[in-house]
C-alpha cells in the first residue's frame, strides 16, 4: 500500500508516524507534490523538487519514496537528492 506524502500535503502524518514508531516502511507517492508551490527550507545545490524530496527522506527513516522519473534527467536529479538527505 502506498499513501500520498509531501511537504505540501502532510495529511497522513498520523499513519507515518505508527510507522516509524513501530519501524514499518512507509511507501510515498507523490513525494515532490502534486502542482507544489510551497517548498521546505532550500538546501545548497539543489532544486525546489529535489529539496522536497530530501524532506522527505530525512522525515522518517522508514520512508520509502516514488518520486516518478520520465527520462534520465529526473532519476539523477532524484538520485542526487537522496545522496543528500541525512
Amino acid at each position: 500500500m502506498s499513501n500520498l506524502f509531501s511537504y505540501s500535503d502532510q495529511s497522513d502524518t498520523a499513519t507515518l508516524d505508527f510507522c516509524t514508531e513501530r519501524g514499518i516502511p512507509y511507501l510515498a507517492f507523490g513525494p515532490i507534490g502534486y502542482a507544489a508551490n510551497d517548498t521546505p527550507p532550500a538546501r545548497t545545490g539543489l532544486t525546489a523538487a529535489q529539496t522536497r524530496l530530501a524532506w522527505l527522506l530525512d522525515r522518517s527513516p522508514v520512508t520509502v519514496a516514488i518520486p516518478g522519473s520520465s527520462n534520465i534527467d529526473h532519476l539523477e536529479a532524484n538520485i542526487a537528492a537522496a545522496a543528500r538527505s541525512s
